[in-house]
């Protein structure tokens, strides 16, 4: 006990040193935008689902509105409450793992959560916008903790705690929530399976919860019986409730299960029937289903990601893997093998690995992003195996021990519910930002199976220190250093700005500057602050608080920063959502309260970069009621043309209206492209990417047509920056022939050329 304690201090103070330290490190302008204006319209008075849209549930706003009201409105009190929520996950996963597995292998699950974290330097960390994902990790994992001290005590009060971390869930992120009381359901429905000669009422509740929660999930993906989405997501977490359903018809768990349930189900009630009824009272029940719970709108649809196809060859190779490492302990012990065998096949696994990776593999992004992404894309199999081993191993014991309810596997039974439960919420946006928020739960299964493995391996082996340490390096090794080195970038990244706060740098970091934005970034990076503190300001002078202004196609963010609000419900476009009827009430409602300015973006950004070729009605509103007022780094500020703002004068850099010649950029600018080390061509490369440089693209797609093992990094830094500049080098290396470059440049060619075309459409252009 007393070591599990001690070491329980590893993720919390790691977990403060970190996610503290980075919470007031960069922004993303439409991540964190849209959260905010938010927020901060919460904090104005406005509505959730009336005066905005939102995909989320009103506790969310509320709590952060509060954060404004008590300390000021800064986007760095809602990281800092992020941090704190990311802290404690890091404890829970530990406490949760030591009741699997040995503590100090119990530490091994926070740090595969650090290690999948995405950050980017320069740039932003996923881990610091208050996305409320970090809310319901924590919660949920907070209320596994809550059920594990009622296993070991039988207190109903925990339950009802369980209930409620599972309500302030849902009032964060619906369908989290909901997934995380389905979880718990099925557990009580097993743990507290009440007797055959039990009460009429007690049979009827428990037969009736089981009918209503395993409903609920067929529900949420009705649409998608039979198809290959059903298989990936609810199929496990339905099959391990049906075995212990099974299990708990054929005998009974532990009694108190009516008091059991009554505590769970009040426990989710007290924070969620509140906000439900009022808001159902406000909304109509259409729009209640609609707006609220999502059911009938388009969202799915607009923001499907599919999940990727498993069974490649990497999955089956990694599959061998693993298989290899549960059976070579049974050859072991019926002497079949050496022991020497297996340690003397690991050494020369890792050192074909090294050389591989060494002096093979293609690394055009360099070793960090090469294993990184090898990583995040077997992550898709791994997460799905992982569950299915968990589920194997669960029917098992209850199968074998019907009557057995102990703490041990009552925590493999709450853990496993709770994985295949997580995973719901990749659907239906299967990236890897949402698998990473879907599997925290999968990562305690992945330890507590490596666990079991290692048991095996060390009673298989020669007894002795020496051989049981092998056994660790066999089994943990290889995951411990993968996750080492993915949680490399963020921990340097930490590291590099406790250099900054203890002054051990010469160089000051940059600030915004703004009271919404008491945020840093590093020097280099500078640019990207600087236009947004100058488009606040300049929104901030040239309008006054009252006034509204209207951002498109996904600018909350300058909203927020100016502290303005926005007269429409929506202020995130992506062609498709909303549609067309809502861009019809978006325009009405424009002409109803004129927007003192409109926001427009000059740049190209992923995934909203159409919009203004879908929204021909907002776009020709704007035209015919707005001039250009600002042009500030990609963004253009238009004001009423009766609105007393003189519109000025401007040079568009990324869009100049006379024919393009074949700009020479500045030699000496990026002369590091030809630097003779590569990791200067490598710095300069990024330096050129992080600044968004079209002449800079010149210079990469120049360099291109030289080999350099970064060809196909520089040609991917074109396709995101470049213009039409870039295209005579470009069409020069895709002649010579469409090896990996000549793919990139084709790439590059077409996303130069589509860039090229959407710029009539945006609201100010000369293009």
């Amino acid at each position: 006990m007393v070591r599990r304690n001690t070491l329980a201090l590893i993720p919390l103070l790691f977990g403060a040193w970190f996610f503290f330290g980075l919470a007031p490190y960069g922004i993303h302008v439409g991540e964190d935008g849209d959260l905010l204006y938010q927020m901060f319209a919460t904090y104005r008075g406005k509505l959730p689902y009336v005066d905005f849209s939102t995909g989320y549930t009103p506790l969310y706003f509320y709590w952060h509105a509060a954060l404004f009201w008590l300390f000021g409105v800064d986007a760095l009190w809602t990281r800092l409450c992020v941090a704190f929520a990311n802290t404690l996950s890091l404890y829970f996963l530990y406490r949760i793992a030591t009741r699997l597995v040995k503590p100090a292998l119990a530490l091994l699950a926070p740090l595969l959560f650090v290690g999948s974290l995405l950050a980017y330097p320069g740039d932003f960390c996923t881990f610091n916008a208050p996305y409320p994902a970090w809310y319901n990790i924590v919660l949920w994992l907070g209320s596994i903790a809550a059920v594990g001290t009622h296993m070991d005590r039988a207190r109903p009060s925990r339950l009802a705690l369980a209930g409620l971390l599972a309500g302030l869930s849902f009032s964060v992120k619906p369908n989290i929530g909901l997934f995380n009381l389905a979880a718990l359901s099925f557990f009580v429905l097993w743990w507290h399976a009440p007797r055959a000669d039990a009460g009429k009422l007690a049979r009827a509740l428990w037969q009736g919860l089981a009918l209503a929660t395993i409903a609920g999930i067929l529900g949420v993906f009705w649409s998608r019986l039979g198809t290959r989405e059903f298989e990936l997501f609810p199929l496990p977490m339905l099959v391990l409730a049906g075995v212990l359903l099974l299990n708990g018809h054929r005998a009974p768990g532990r009694p108190g299960f009516v008091g059991a349930t009554v505590a769970l189900a009040a426990g989710f009630a007290l924070p969620t029937v509140p906000w439900l009824i009022y808001f159902l009272l406000r909304l109509g029940v259409h729009s209640f289903l609609r707006d609220v719970m999502m059911v009938g709108s388009s969202y799915e649809l607009f923001f499907y990601i599919g999940h990727r196809w498993l069974w490649t060859q990497w999955d089956m190779g990694l599959l061998a893997i693993a298989v290899g490492l549960a059976v070579v302990p049974f050859a072991l012990q019926r002497k079949l093998v050496a022991p020497w065998m297996p340690v003397a096949a690991g050494a020369a696994a890792a050192v074909m690995a090294g050389l591989y990776i060494g002096v093979f593999a293609p690394m055009p992004a360099g070793f960090y992003l090469a294993v990184s992404s090898r990583v995040q894309d077997l992550a898709f199999f791994i997460i799905h195996a992982v569950n299915w081993c968990a589920l194997v191993l669960i029917a098992r014991e209850v199968t074998r021990h019907p009557a057995r309810r102990s703490a041990f596997l009552g925590a493999w039974v709450l853990v496993g519910l709770s994985a295949t439960g997580f995973v719901l919420g990749m659907y239906p946006r299967s990236d890897f930002m949402h698998l990473l928020i879907s599997s925290p739960a999968s990562m305690i299964v992945a330890v507590a199976l490596l666990g079991r493995v290692l048991r095996r391996w060390q009673a298989a082996l020669p007894h002795g220190a020496r051989w049981r340490w092998t056994a660790v390096a066999l089994v943990i090794g290889p995951s411990v250093v993968i996750a080492i080195v993915m949680a490399s970038r963020s921990v340097g990244m930490a590291a590099n700005l406790y250099s900054y706060y203890l002054d051990l740098r010469a160089d000051p970091l940059v600030r915004m500057n703004l009271p919404r934005a008491s945020l840093i970034t590093e020097p280099e990076s500078a640019r990207r602050f600087h236009d947004l503190h100058d488009a606040a300001q300049y929104i901030d002078q040239h309008s006054a608080p009252e006034d509204f202004v209207f951002p498109f196609p996904n600018l909350n963010l300058l909203c927020f920063l100016s502290g303005r609000l926005n007269p429409a419900a929506k202020g995130y476009f992506h062609p498709g959502f909303p549609d067309h009827p809502a861009e019809a009430e978006i325009v009405s409602s424009l002409r109803q309260r004129a927007p003192r300015m409109v926001l427009g973006l000059h740049g190209h950004e992923l995934f909203i970069t159409t919009s203004p070729l879908y929204y021909f009605l907002i776009r020709d509103f704007v035209r015919r009621n707005y001039d250009l007022a600002a042009r500030i780094g990609p963004y253009d500020v238009l004001t009423r043309r009766d609105g007393g703002v003189q519109p000025v004068a401007y040079q568009s850099a990324s869009a100049p209206s006379a024919p393009v010649a074949p700009a020479a950029p500045d030699d000496d600018a990026w002369k590091g492209l030809d630097d003779p080390d590569l990791q200067v061509q490598f710095e300069t490369a990024k330096r050129i990417g992080s600044q968004r440089d079209p002449l800079g693209a010149v210079a990469l797609a120049r360099r291109a047509l030289k080999p350099s093992p970064y060809r196909v990094l520089f040609l991917r830094i074109v396709q995101e920056i470049g213009d039409e500049r870039a295209v005579p080098a470009l069409v020069e290396i895709a002649r010579r022939g469409m090896n990996d470059a000549g793919q990139e440049a084709a790439n590059a060619l077409f996303f130069i050329a589509g860039k090229s075309f959407l710029e009539d459409y945006w609201f100010t252009t000369d293009a």
